[in-house]
């Protein structure tokens, strides 16, 4: 993860480069992706849609639309509603759809409460920001304990029954005793009942919530963002205790636009600091003139609660990935072509005298952005999910402004019946179809390596019983033959390898090698990652991962004890993945480290080490770049 004081040092230092012209290379670029997807008639499929304002910045976004069944075309896929596994697993790799199997671990109330509990055991400070809750019925019994033991404190607590699977205000009562609350669920359904709070922050003396847009476009590893702007929701009726005896209207405690938008009261003001519905310049405003509060204090709390959030469903997010796109090789596109020296080591790499380099992230990012603005013509590569997701987490902050988590909606309303609402639901939708960067190249280039990924696996099943390197070939004819041999058909038998390309070499080394190889691929991947998302975040903002390392080795802590508990200590090579990526991230100088200690062995057991052997370390790199050029 790179430091924003780090990339903003390289912008400064760079101002002819990027200073002034930041904005307007960034809307350039943007036009330019929207005129190739109108050149090249790149399809979204928005059959399983209903909102017009989607459709509206989809074709914005240059993508043409479409209303079929038959998704077989389709770059994007837009669907309300999540799709089932069986067309999920059909899908190609280069197909991008808007919602993760498995998030339905946090978006259904019954089981977000459930996980909730279990991480509470654990971490009973950390995730105490859900109101006590319990499943009907099942939990019906420990619901009537709680109550009893509330009252022999003097206390009333108020309930609060909703469906498990329910939206938009549908089924919600209130109960101002447990024992009122009904054992058998509405209509038979599973319900979860909630503490209410009955404290909550009251602006103008309406209760209020927040509706907190969140994006995640990847799992693997997982990286969240928030948008800095949402919808502050307000009751229509003033705030009353619900202990009171006129205090059971629900209008003034709910605050679904879906409930209140039929209520005499609602006021839909074009002024978005005044009305029903207000934005979040208001509510920082409000915290810092009314409240006397650092609004940064607030959504610290706010931010850490969504990281929180999403580190229970992380387990299950990457189970299900894994499983849908089994077949999709784990390292795509890593770098341009211009990134490496031609038909040789990478640049940043040991080099000819295999002395480390000692640059630093600063000085490698400038690197990256001086060939990305002198080749305008490549495309920025980085691995791509096929999943993202918009979730809309409801978020209550109470009169001491403790954001506590109501529920996560992961289809949140698009409709725009107000400009508030069409401001920031198209910003946002603006925002994520170009953050996510579907490009026309995506299905030519996830063929290809395809076949590069098939390439691998029978240049290690054909290779003989030793372990073979490869020798410094000539520039013109290593390029034609090796693409000849890759591209070409396949037979079992090593005489397919042209026989000067390999010498034998020690077993442990080569895997050591390829292991090391790997790393660094992802760690350009990544690099190449951040620089497109600083450029094209727009209003969102990163927060997972974060470049505070206090607060990334919490959240850390939090992700790996969430997967402890759904693998059940198992699956130790997952976890040590896991702690390499999200808490001990491996540095490019540490493996050019490890790189030059190999050098070093291969001197000290008389292998002859020059330009070749560490060429060798991107002999699969040689034809992943052959691949990409062709």
């Amino acid at each position: 993860m790179l430091d924003k004081d780090q990339i903003l040092k390289y912008l400064n230092e760079n101002f002819t480069q990027h200073g002034d012209r930041k904005k307007s290379d960034s809307e350039r670029k943007a036009s330019k992706q929207i005129r190739e997807r109108r050149k090249f008639g790149i399809v979204a499929n928005l059959g399983y849609c209903r909102y017009e304002l989607v459709r509206k910045t989809v074709e914005e976004a240059g993508f043409v639309i479409k209303n079929e069944e038959d998704l077989s075309d389709a770059f994007l896929i837009w669907t309300d509603n999540f799709l089932p596994l069986e067309k999920i697993m059909n899908l190609k790799h280069y197909q991008r759809i808007n919602h993760f199997p498995g998030m339905i671990e946090i978006c259904r109330k019954d089981f977000l409460a459930k996980n909730c509990i279990r991480m509470n055991r654990l971490e009973p400070v950390e995730y105490s920001f859900v109101p006590k809750t319990w499943v009907l019925p099942q939990e019906q019994g420990f619901l009537l304990n709680y109550t009893k033991r509330a009252l022999s404190r003097g206390q009333k607590p108020t309930f609060i029954m909703k469906p498990a699977n329910g939206a938009m205000g549908h089924g919600i009562r209130m109960f101002r005793a447990g024992e009122s609350v009904p054992s058998t669920p509405m209509s038979g359904t599973p319900c979860v009942v909630q503490e209410y709070i009955n404290n909550p922050l009251l602006i103008d003396g309406f209760k209020c919530d927040l509706r907190v847009y969140v994006l995640i476009t990847s799992c693997d590893p997982l990286r969240i963002f928030i948008y800095n702007d949402g919808l502050v929701r307000l009751g229509t009726e003033k705030y009353v205790d619900p202990t009171e005896p006129n205090g059971e209207s629900m209008y003034m405690h709910l605050t679904n636009y879906a409930v209140n938008k039929r209520h005499a009261g609602y006021v839909s003001s074009p002024d978005e600091m005044h009305g029903s519905k207000r934005s979040f310049s208001f509510l920082d405003q409000y915290l810092r003139n009314t409240r006397q509060v650092d609004p940064h204090t607030v959504w610290r709390s706010i931010r850490d609660l969504i990281v929180k959030t999403m580190a229970i469903a992380a387990p299950h997010l990457l189970h299900s990935y894994r499983m849908c796109r089994r077949g999709q090789p784990r390292i795509v596109r890593t770098f341009s072509l211009d990134a490496m020296a031609p038909r040789t080591v990478p640049k940043s790499s040991v080099s000819r005298s295999q002395v480390r380099n000692e640059s630093n992230i600063t000085d490698r990012l400038a690197d990256f952005g001086r060939q990305q603005h002198g080749n305008r013509g490549l495309s920025v590569p980085f691995c791509q999910s096929s999943f993202f997701e918009i979730l809309g987490f409801d978020i209550l902050l109470d009169a001491d402004l403790k954001p506590w988590l109501i529920e996560v909606n992961r289809s949140p309303s698009f409709n725009g019946d107000q400009e508030l609402d069409r401001r920031v639901k198209h910003g946002l939708l603006k925002d994520a179809l170009r953050l996510l960067n579907i490009r026309p190249t995506d299905k030519e280039n996830i063929e290809k390596e395809q076949k590069l990924h098939s390439f691998r696996r029978l240049y290690r099943n054909n290779a003989p019983v030793g372990h073979f390197r490869q020798k410094e070939p000539t520039r013109d004819v290593s390029t034609d033959r090796c693409l000849k041999a890759t591209v070409g058909k396949s037979q079992s038998t090593q005489a397919n390898v042209p026989s000067y390309c390999w010498e034998q070499t020690d077993p442990v080394i080569e895997k050591e090698i390829s292991k090391l190889r790997q790393q660094l691929l992802i760690i350009r991947r990544r690099l190449a990652l951040e620089f497109f998302e600083y450029h094209n975040c727009g209003n969102w903002c990163l927060i997972f991962p974060t470049d505070d390392r206090t607060a990334q080795k919490r959240f850390a802590s939090f992700m790996l004890a969430n997967f402890a508990q759904f693998h059940k200590g198992k699956s130790t090579d997952l976890l040590k993945e896991l702690e390499e990526t999200y808490l001990y991230p491996v540095t490019e100088d540490f493996i050019l480290e490890k790189l030059n200690n190999l050098t070093k062995k291969c001197a000290h057991q008389g292998i002859t080490v020059g330009v070749s052997f560490l060429s060798s370390l991107y002999v699969c790199d040689m034809f992943h770049f052959i691949f990409m050029c062709h």
